[in-house]
């Protein structure tokens, strides 16, 4: 034993040195723990409010349809009686969630809401709120299986649905329709946290959906659920043979100036944004051992651009970070200067690099790191470069190149509108107030 030979107290102060040791050096694993399961907390209470039920509840009513393969006839006013009950769904909400129209694709009867309306809407609902967060929509089919049965009852060609098709495929095509077409926040981050990286089959489905799922947790301010999310992406980086999609291997083949193969140029430039990324969530955290960690990832970031022969705002962004960090000013606005001008950078992000370079300029590198690594920037930066990969996936186009498909995406999009109408009724206080007021009227 250790404390062998030693006098009793020698050997009780080395104990309580021990374990006041081991106490410090769990100290920070624990506080990440704990900060962990806040973010989750946080994200728990996003996507179980009311506008992600809301968006929740459409999809599950069309997910819900008891259309399998072998249906020949479909018989709607038993589907929406069934659905009413199981839903708990109202006249309003039966109206909007009714599917009808859109398969058969005929015009839907479509009527303005009066304000006692409304706040019958927002009541329905609060009711069908509980009763969507005890449901998981993927106990269903996909809602592209359903529309494609649902063509096949009424008499259609079926949807050719993409191999391996499956719900995290289904979700994450939602989420990136979403960035551009429609949709809550919430519901985006909805679709994001349902996906399971192991449901996609190749590697670089599996980097990209994390990635997307990494930029929404820094968008939410979920810093430690990114820091996460962009470690098991590294992890899947370094565990697995790389294997990419034609269209992937086309990209980074083609943008690939360097002797590497196609494999090699993938995992380096992905590796690079990961790093980067996970530097900046790291940097959020306000923590001390993480911000240390914050600039081992930016460093990582660089070598690997570097090792794939890259030169772009990320890159600049990364040498920013280091050359602040460093005590560099003149190369730090160098670089800035550069970020700048990029066609990416929006007028906004100009603004944060001119206080960026001025706080440089005033020698408060702490004020500048704090403004360079604000989210705005990372969000844009690392979006653009995201979608960049993402146009290279055919499949992620599934709702927007069928035509129920296209249909649904502006169904989605009058859910969204009504639900905006609604809105200002979903506030308890004002809901009860306003159905007050009504019944005095009556």
């Amino acid at each position: 034993m250790v404390l062998r030979g030693m006098g009793y107290q020698a050997a009780f102060s080395t104990a309580i040195f021990l374990f006041m040791l081991l106490g410090l050096g769990s100290c920070g694993f624990f506080e990440t723990e704990q900060s962990i399961a806040t973010d989750k907390a946080q994200r728990r209470e996003v996507l179980q409010g009311l506008a992600s039920t809301y968006w929740q509840g459409a999809k599950i009513s069309v997910r819900s349809l008891k259309i399998g393969e072998a249906v020949e006839s479909i018989d709607f006013a038993a589907i929406k009686k069934q659905q009413q009950s199981e839903l708990q769904l109202g006249k309003h909400l039966s109206r909007i969630y009714d599917w009808e129209f859109l398969l058969r694709e005929e015009e839907p009867d479509v009527k303005a809401l009066s304000v006692s309306e409304l706040v019958e809407l927002a009541q329905e609902i609060y009711q069908m709120s509980d009763t969507i967060k005890s449901m998981d929509e993927d106990d269903y089919p996909t809602m592209m299986q359903v529309i494609s049965n649902s063509r096949i009852a009424l008499k259609k060609e079926p949807i050719e649905l993409p191999e391996h098709w499956n719900n995290s495929m289904e979700h994450w095509a939602f989420a990136v329709v979403m960035e551009s077409r429609f949709g809550f926040g919430s519901w985006k981050s909805y679709e994001l946290s349902k996906m399971k990286i192991d449901d996609f089959k190749t590697t670089d489905l599996k980097v990209f959906s994390s990635v997307h799922k990494a930029i929404d947790e820094l968008r939410s301010e979920w810093f430690y659920l990114a820091e996460q999310t962009l470690t098991q992406a590294l992890d899947a980086l370094e565990r697995e043979k790389i294997t990419l999609m034609p269209g992937s291997q086309g990209l980074f083949s083609k943008a690939n100036t360097s002797e590497n193969t196609v494999e090699q140029q993938f995992k380096f430039q992905m590796k690079a944004l990961i790093h980067l990324l996970r530097g900046f969530a790291r940097k959020q955290t306000k923590r001390v051992e993480l911000e240390a960690l914050a600039l081992e990832d930016v460093q990582a970031a660089v070598n690997n651009f570097s090792l794939a022969g890259v030169d772009n705002e990320l890159v600049w962004l990364a040498e920013s970070y280091l050359y602040i960090k460093n005590e560099e000013p003149e190369k730090a606005i160098q670089a800035l200067t550069k970020l700048e001008g990029s066609r990416y950078i929006g007028k906004k992000e100009k603004k944060i690099i001119q206080e960026t370079v001025q706080k440089i300029k005033d020698r408060d590198p702490d004020g500048a790191l704090n403004l360079l690594t604000d989210k705005i920037i990372m969000y844009k930066l690392g979006m653009s470069y995201a979608v960049s990969y993402f146009n290279e996936i055919e499949w992620l186009k599934i709702l927007e190149k069928t035509e129920e498909g296209r249909a649904m995406l502006v169904r989605f999009k009058e859910l969204e509108q009504e639900y905006q109408k609604a809105k200002k009724y979903l506030d308890i206080d004002e809901l009860s107030r306003k159905s007050k007021a009504l019944l005095n009227m009556e």
